[in-house]
């Protein structure tokens, strides 16, 4: 069957699992990646498993499957040639309290106690690109479609 062609502000996405995950006793600070952009205004986004198996995702919470609250461009490839793009995890303020609200807007979990307990295992990692990068006035096609990614880091 022919492949459908896909619309402009539609991404396409690869989901890489890492043969074998990253292990840290504490709760991190920040997951990280070396990327070579491209300037497409695609994402890069993380996938932990906490000690008592809740899965966090740095994906996001805007429901359209969109960056769109991550102000800071934590995750966004807008830029070209490399670049160290971090993600903070999500922390209570007070060690009996959960992390409802908090610095919840990039980070994404369903079920759970909402609370990322150590040991934390970062488990994959997933990219969206584009084929057309947003201008002001008009989607522009990407030069070069590919990425490169190394030096994940967890910190």
């Amino acid at each position: 069957m022919p492949e459908r062609p896909v619309a402009d502000v539609i991404g396409e996405y690869a989901v890489l699992k890492l043969k074998e995950p990253i292990a840290v006793e504490a709760v991190p600070r920040a997951v990280g990646l070396w990327v070579r952009g491209n300037s497409s205004w695609g994402r890069v986004m993380w996938e932990l498993v906490d000690a008592k198996g809740e899965r966090w995702f740095s994906c996001g919470r805007g429901g359209w499957g969109c960056d769109m609250l991550d102000w800071e461009g934590h995750i966004s490839i807008n830029f070209d040639g490399w670049n160290y793009l971090e993600m903070p995890l999500p922390r209570p303020r007070a060690a009996d309290e959960k992390v409802t609200g908090w610095m919840l807007p990039q980070w994404h979990t369903e079920g759970g106690d909402l609370r990322v307990d150590p040991p934390v295992r970062v488990v994959g990692i997933a990219v969206v690109l584009y084929r057309k990068a947003p201008y002001l006035d008009r989607l522009a096609p990407i030069g070069n479609l590919g990425i490169r990614l190394q030096g994940l880091s967890v910190r």
